[in-house]
């Protein structure tokens, strides 16, 4: 229930699609044979992943069956022992982002808070671990970071597909800026949506009970969300979405300057 995902939003809609509240281990290994390995898998989205009985479980599973992992937590519902048994298994995270409390936040007891934010970080220790907030935070938090040499920053607000506030209504053909079409979301029924955006569930793309993810692109539900993106108007939730680039518009000059600006620094560099 932090500030950033419109939980009330995602139950109300979710349970329109399952009864099914929680992901055991064994919904885990069901769904993840339908995952090729060269997936990243990514505990986070929707949800804190630690609320999840089973999360060190299935985080400990994917990693020993090859898979590439990211991890987006708020911490809470982590325990010493799951810091611990992720230290000692020196899981070599892809990407791990811990979301922490602005100064309106109050994720659990302070004490309690900055103990397991200390433990985090003498035993999460890669080079792409991040520390992002939303307005303001603790000084205590920060310094604790400082004195592990980590710099946290403050992220900028999406709109989360116009469920957290509503963006400028987006007309006209366009795409998606980050690619998050192709980061589909996983829920505990089996159903996979359009992306980390997608709260309301508006877009499911099929089920991992029956469908391999790869063939979730090529299926009548992505093919007409993708066909959708090109029209001058249509009622999906990339019209509604921060990332949403129309064609011809001053923000598609400014990405396309931007990938060329990025692709002349490689040159240098090579």
């Amino acid at each position: 229930m932090c500030s950033y995902c419109p939980q009330k939003i995602l139950i109300k809609n979710y349970k329109k699609l399952s009864s099914k509240l929680i992901m055991t281990f064994d919904d885990f290994k069901l769904y993840l044979n339908n995952i090729p390995n060269d997936y990243i898998i990514t505990f986070g989205a929707f949800s804190e992943p630690f609320l999840n009985p089973d999360m060190l479980r299935m985080l400990l599973y994917a990693y020993d069956c090859g898979y590439k992992l990211d991890l987006f937590t708020t911490l809470v519902g982590i325990t010493k022992q799951d810091i611990l048994s992720m230290g000692s298994a020196e899981i070599d995270f892809d990407r791990a982002v811990v979301h922490l409390p602005n100064i309106n936040e109050h994720f659990m007891d302070k004490k309690e808070y900055l103990y397991l934010l200390d433990l985090f970080c003498n035993n999460i220790s890669i080079g792409k671990l991040e520390f992002e907030y939303f307005g303001f935070v603790d000084d205590d938090i920060v310094d604790l970071l400082l004195k592990h040499g980590y710099s946290p920053f403050c992220g900028t607000m999406s709109s989360r597909g116009g469920y957290v506030y509503v963006p400028k209504y987006q007309i006209g053909g366009g795409f998606c800026a980050t690619g998050h079409e192709n980061h589909h979301i996983l829920l505990p029924s089996g159903d996979v949506v359009l992306c980390c955006m997608d709260f309301g569930c508006k877009h499911v793309l099929g089920n991992l009970k029956d469908d391999n993810i790869n063939d979730l692109n090529f299926k009548k539900p992505f093919i007409d969300i993708k066909k959708k993106q090109r029209l001058n108007d249509s009622d999906i939730i990339c019209r509604k979405c921060d990332e949403f680039i129309p064609f011809f518009s001053l923000r598609f000059f400014n990405f396309i300057m931007s990938k060329f600006h990025k692709f002349f620094i490689k040159l240098k560099e090579v």
